[in-house]
């Protein structure tokens, strides 16, 4: 019996755990507001928050956006990607969000979107050279 996870088979979930590194020890956060796999994830450092971007739920690939406040365990909706998409990177510098190529459920994308936490607005961006998804992604 192969154990190794094929891509079909991946589960979703909406399961959120949160590490504490002086602690060493990970717990139990509040859960998404539904279940998804292959979303993007990006901390806001000073705005102490997480933004949960995308995926899939099984049936649809999502623009969904959630914002996690680990302050008051408790996960808002926030303005839909502009494309919805699974397995794209993302990463965040400041107020902004960038979510960079992914899968739209019929191509891999070229597609960079940035999202503004003050206005709760996204705008798309230059898209890149090529398609890209799983890919990892800075931004300073």
């Amino acid at each position: 019996m192969n154990s190794t996870p094929t891509f079909a088979r991946m589960e979703r979930t909406s399961v959120v755990e949160a590490y504490d590194p002086n602690a060493d020890q990970w717990w139990g956060v509040k859960p998404l507001p539904a279940p998804r796999r292959d979303h993007g994830v990006a901390g806001i450092e000073h705005r102490r928050c997480v933004v949960a971007a995308g995926g899939y739920d099984g049936q649809r690939y999502l623009g969904d956006v959630d914002v996690f406040d680990p302050r008051a365990n408790r996960w808002t909706s926030a303005a839909p990607l502009r494309t919805p998409r699974q397995l794209h990177g993302i990463a965040s510098a400041g107020d902004e969000v960038y979510v960079v190529g992914g899968f739209d459920g019929k191509e891999g994308l070229r597609s960079v979107e940035v999202y503004d936490m003050r206005a709760d607005r996204w705008k798309e961006l230059a898209p890149m050279s090529g398609v890209r998804f799983g890919v990892g992604v800075a931004a300073f």
